[in-house]
């Protein structure tokens, strides 16, 4: 690639030209249209007219070529001519045709072709000719520009007949004609002795066989397995013999009825058909046993959205319940050990003289003992509820077995508590703490492996799998928007893909734009006011400088405070202080002070002691900096030509450079640094550097422009570990500065120069920051090319672009071609002429020649305001030459030789005659017939039975009455089911008609009677006014349903009716048990108030008091809250596990209220006996 120069050095004029550009958006060229091109912008109403072609979107790009530096700024005058084109043979069928200039629009156009030019692939090689002025103004281009142009055109097809021949003799057995143009009912039968022959001729529109690029014949079995056999051209004639008797294992034996479809098509082939013939019935011998079996055909893909099986579930049976006299004396039973814990509490002589008698301590050793309680009879009922494998695992489990054993003997621990407290003295003690530590050890391990499982159950998997990228944030956006743009329509989808397919592969070079710069303001976005670091801001910075957006007040206040910081800091590490004085140079942040002195030292001496490039680098353009910022500081490398060679001496034969004396790899983008730290060495060397040292450089850098890459188009970069873009940007900032700084210049070709212009703009924009600098401040050295640097003034050759607006034709509006040319950053170019050296149609003759483009000095666009007369919507290729005056090549624009742009000129077509009819099936006569307005949504009622045809047509004409084929035009019948057919209208001669045999289609509709609505659409990418046109309806009585015949498919369900409402779910519960009788609960109920009123009657026998109840407010809501929680734990009617979860917050809550109770009642002991 080529650099540019920013800045001049000594006395020495220095010029390395301008590149300019030359590209066409379209290269095909129809031979049907013969359309004359016409200058027109591409409107929004037109646009929505498109909605229907996929093949000719190419049409909507823009519409006219220019030429201009890669920027976009204006081309200066020059001439554009078409050289040469050259057949895929190599022969030459134009040469030496200028393009015509119309200064209006500023395009160059080409309005005739040889009459000779027929179908195929062909070469254009243009040339940009350069005016003495555009030379002067130092602006160069390509001296050939190649274009690669497919003529397409209607293929005749002739002579197509099939025939089934013996196979033995070849004798023909039986044998039909064929017209491919319209799908055949042809019948057939043939065996395994014998053969089946299709032969055709294909001509071009001059009459030369034409060879399709896809030829092959399809056989589809009954089973619908399918066989592919291509159709190969010798001589004049296409034909395929398929020999049944070696291809019976192909077969797979399979005997039956097969559909016969033949498929031809080219690029060059305007009229590609899908042509189905009709079918054969072959007999075939019977499969032996182990000949393969034919492939399982795939399923249909929208059955998984039909309606499922209903599911039935089946509950387990109930277990069998005993007898209520079994479960009342099991009752009675449980109540007779409560009866007997409490004589037993009686004959120990137990009192409750030391329950605590304060309202705090009592309430807690009451919640304290309740819960316990509650705790032993939650055990209990668990045992008696769960199944015997539940009883099993619970024993199995003696971690929680044996905390409810402990749990339990709370009660009686309680109970014996008497008044001198020496019951709770001893082993009891030691196997309560013990046990209880045991319990909350085991609890916590239960509650941390619950709390674990429930984590990595609800956090959708990020805990399992942190390292995975595609996490639960980022995968609903992905699958959320690729929905929402199927749901619009699938057709639309794909168009809207297909558009930005063909935009992406026929794009033409565009300067610098507003939509750089609006695209700059969300890249190099600050954080909290500033960047994460002084690269990240210079970056932002200089690229905003550069697009002309004033955004230093915003970031000034702190970004200039670390560059204050860094500089103020003598422990700075050399790429900070190398920013932070870039940065300083855009801000302006400390002027006409001095530099600090340690700072200055400390790049003279990294530039000293450098063993690493990259120390080279920061030290030396740290220099440079200083000496530009800091007027007052005088700097000078007294050892500069030490470092010079120091610096050469990692330079490698092929012209790149290593990062270090010790690293053997060199790179490219270390190329670019070193030409930079080279040119600053030279500005601050005391004396002159020798001239052999400069010229050993030199002759590096001619080797480094060897190993450039490049694109067919011209287009050049160099490639790297860092990447093409930054590679490229280093290069050219790299040349840039050793040729401002060197003082004879350097001998860069210009096609290169160009081409690395072109390689910028084709990137589009960047969506990375990195890249977004690297290419703005790229082409920002391409277009920068006069600084002053002591007292000389260095030339730098600036590339001009040719652009378009648009590359679409209105002839209806008439609007006249335009095109630019401009600088790569959209300066206004200098004196120059566009000339339209060839417009050439869609089959390759040229409609427009040498027309030289007018210029309009108030919008500074180049401009053709005419086209022939016989211009017609269609598809063409502009080549467009760029002629330079000699001014601006003495300033040192330079340009594209010739630059080809596609094409597409637009318009209304008419629909003329159109009717839509009712044909009896046997004689073809009509039994009712209705005409249509297209343009107009009708209400045509029709009526047909299976025995009946319908037969739509109607007539398309171009602007100058030429017929008119549409590359899609199909009806759709859509049954009140909502199943829907397709069938594609054929344009044959001068009239469009589609006739559909229902006798033929029953299976395919499915033998669905019924209402069908007719739709027809028509779209076309030069048919400004295409159509979908809701014709009427029609009523089909068709026959029934055999038993075998297919099904109709299952209708895809609404994608947003999952949002609605969902049907009611009906649930149907076990029946309940039968309750006993209200006597037996009422007895019951007595039975278990029974114990406590015994135990109350103990109580008062036994002297009970609550004088020990905490008295203070404090000790007494601790004693309630404590009982309270003890009595809550007997409200937990839950399963095992689910109680333990409950009881690992209650048993926290008892923990502290029960400490604080027993403290209590301990304190009122001690003062007791102290007492």
């Amino acid at each position: 690639m080529g650099a540019i120069i920013c800045g001049t050095v000594f006395l020495c004029d220095f010029r390395l030209s301008v590149p300019l550009i030359l590209s066409l958006p379209s290269t095909v060229i129809s031979l049907t249209k013969k359309e004359p091109l016409k200058c027109g912008a591409f409107s929004k109403e037109n646009l929505l007219n498109f909605g229907f072609s996929s093949f000719d979107y190419v049409s909507l790009l823009n519409n006219v070529v220019k030429v201009s530096t890669v920027l976009g700024s204006k081309a200066p005058a020059l001439s554009v001519k078409l050289a040469q084109a050259l057949s895929s043979k190599g022969s030459s069928v134009i040469n030496n045709q200028e393009l015509k200039f119309d200064a209006d629009s500023a395009t160059y156009f080409l309005d005739s072709f040889p009459k000779n030019f027929d179908v195929g692939k062909y070469t254009f090689v243009f040339e940009i000719l350069l005016d003495e002025s555009a030379n002067e103004k130092a602006y160069i281009t390509e001296a050939q520009t190649k274009v690669p142009i497919a003529a397409t055109g209607t293929i005749s097809i002739e002579n197509a007949e099939i025939a089934v021949l013996d196979s033995d003799v070849g004798s023909v057995e039986s044998q039909k004609k064929l017209d491919l143009a319209k799908d055949g009912g042809v019948s057939l039968s043939a065996n395994h002795l014998q053969k089946l022959r299709l032969s055709f001729q294909l001509t071009t529109p001059l009459g030369l066989v034409f060879k399709p690029h896809q030829a092959f014949l399809k056989l589809k079995h009954e089973s619908q397995v399918e066989h592919i056999f291509l159709v190969k051209t010798s001589g004049k004639k296409a034909e395929l013999v398929l020999d049944f008797l070696g291809l019976v294992e192909k077969l797979y034996y399979l005997s039956g009825k097969y559909e016969i479809q033949l498929t031809i098509g080219d690029a060059s082939m305007e009229n590609s058909l899908l042509s189905n013939i009709g079918h054969i019935e072959l007999d075939l011998p019977e499969r032996p046993e182990k000949a393969p079996l034919p492939p399982l055909q795939p399923t249909d893909p929208y059955s998984r959205y039909g309606p499922k099986a209903e599911i039935s579930h089946i509950f387990r049976v109930p277990e069998k319940l005993p007898a209520k006299q079994l479960s009342l004396i099991f009752l009675g039973l449980m109540v007779l050990p409560f009866i007997a814990f409490l004589i037993g509490l009686t004959r120990l002589g137990v009192n409750i003289k030391s329950f605590p008698s304060s309202v705090g301590a009592a309430t807690s050793a009451l919640l304290f003992h309740g819960g316990i309680g509650a705790v032993l009879l939650l055990y209990v009922l668990f045992w008696l509820k769960a199944s015997s494998q539940n009883r099993f695992l619970l024993v199995k489990d003696y971690t929680v077995h044996q905390n409810l054993i402990i749990i339990s003997l709370n009660p009686a621990v309680g109970s014996v508590h008497d008044s001198k407290g020496t019951i709770f003295v001893g082993s009891v003690s030691v196997l309560l703490s013990s046990n209880y530590t045991h319990f909350f050890v085991s609890l916590s391990r239960f509650i941390s492996s619950s709390l674990k499982a429930n984590i990595d159950r609800s956090d959708g998997g990020r805990s399992l799998k942190p390292q995975s990228p595609l996490t639960t944030d980022t995968l609903p956006v992905f699958f959320f928007f690729l929905p929402l743009m199927m749901a619009r329509g699938l057709a639309r989808f794909l168009v809207s893909l297909l558009l930005v397919a063909i935009c992406n592969a026929a794009s033409v070079s565009q300067p610098i734009s507003d939509s750089h710069r609006s695209a700059a303001l969300d890249v190099f976005v600050p954080l909290d006011g500033s960047y994460k670091s002084l690269e990240e801001a210079y970056e932002a910075l200089k690229s905003l400088e550069i697009l002309g957006i004033d955004k230093k007040s915003d970031l000034s206040s702190g970004t200039c405070e670390n560059v204050a910081k860094v500089l103020a800091s003598p422990s700075s590490a050399l790429k900070d202080v190398f920013f932070a004085l870039s940065v300083n140079g855009i801000l302006k942040c400390k002027t006409g002070e001095d530099v600090s002195k340690d700072i200055v030292s400390k790049l003279q001496a990294g530039a000293k002691d450098a063993k690493l490039l990259l120390d080279f680098y920061y030290s030396v353009r740290g220099l440079v900096l200083v000496k530009e910022q800091f007027s007052g500081t005088d700097l000078t490398l007294g050892d500069a030509e030490a470092i010079f060679r120091s610096v050469k001496a990692l330079s490698q034969s092929d012209g790149r450079w290593r990062y270090s004396s010790n690293n053997a790899e060199s790179s490219t983008f270390a190329a670019g640094l070193a030409f930079e730290t080279l040119a600053g060495v030279i500005s601050l060397a005391p004396s002159e550097i020798d001239q052999s040292l400069i010229q050993t450089v030199k002759t590096g850098i001619l080797k480094l422009f060897d190993s450039i890459q490049k694109y067919d188009d011209g287009t050049f970069y160099f490639d790297g570990s860092e990447g093409p873009i930054s590679t490229t940007a280093s290069v050219i900032r790299g040349l840039t500065s050793f040729a401002a700084s060197e003082s004879t210049g350097l001998n860069l070709p210009g096609d290169k120069i160009v081409g690395l212009a072109k390689f910028f703009l084709g990137v589009g924009i960047p969506g990375d920051a990195k890249d977004f600098f690297n290419q703005i401040d790229a082409l920002a050295c391409l277009e920068d090319n006069r600084q002053g640097y002591f007292h000389a003034i260095y030339l730098f050759s600036v590339p001009l672009i040719l652009s378009l607006p648009s590359t679409v034709i209105s002839l209806t509006k008439k609007e006249p071609l335009k095109v630019k040319v401009s600088t790569v950053l959209g300066s206004k170019a200098p004196a120059l002429s566009v000339k339209l050296a060839e417009a050439l149609n869609s089959k390759g003759s040229s409609v427009i020649n040498n027309q030289e483009l007018k210029f309009d000095a108030d919008s500074a666009t180049y401009f053709l305001d005419s086209f022939p007369k016989n211009f017609d919507v269609g598809k063409y290729t502009f080549v467009f030459e760029i002629l330079l005056d000699e001014s601006a090549i003495e300033k040192g624009y330079i340009t594209q030789a010739q630059t080809k742009v596609p094409i597409a000129a637009t318009g209304a077509i008419g629909i003329e005659n159109a009717e839509i009819s009712v044909l009896d099936s046997d004689v073809g006569s009509i039994e009712s017939q209705k005409k249509l307005d297209l343009t107009k949504d009708g209400a045509v009622s029709l009526s047909a039975n299976h025995l009946q045809k319908l037969r739509l047509s109607f007539q398309l004409t171009t602007p100058l009455g030429l017929v008119f084929k549409p590359h899609q035009a199909f009806l759709k019948l859509k049954h009140e089911s909502q199943v829907e057919h397709i069938f594609l209208v054929k344009t044959s001669g001068k009239k469009a008609e589609l006739v559909l045999d229902f006798l033929g289609l029953v299976e395919k509709l499915y033998y669905l009677s019924g209402k069908y609505e007719i739709q027809l659409t028509i779209g076309d990418a030069s048919m400004e006014n295409s159509l979908l046109s809701n014709i009427g309806h029609i009523e089909l009585d068709l026959p029934e349903r055999p038993e075998k015949a297919p099904l109709p498919p299952l209708q895809p369900t609404d994608p947003y009716s999952r949002y609605g409402p969902k049907a009611e779910i009906s649930h149907i519960f076990r029946i309940p048990e039968k309750l006993p009788a209200k006597q037996l609960s009422l007895i019951f109920l007595g039975l278990i108030v029974l114990p406590f009123i015994a135990f109350l009657i103990g109580l008062t026998r036994l002297g009970v008091n609550i004088k020990s109840f905490p008295s203070s407010v404090g000790a007494a809501t601790s004693a309630l809250l404590f009982h309270g929680g003890i009595g809550a734990v007997l409200l937990l009617y839950l399963d095992l596990f689910t109680t333990l979860k409950a009881l690992s917050m209650l048993g926290v809550f008892l923990l502290f209220v029960g400490h604080r109770t027993l403290s209590n009642l301990a304190a009122a002991s001690n003062k007791l006996k102290s007492a």
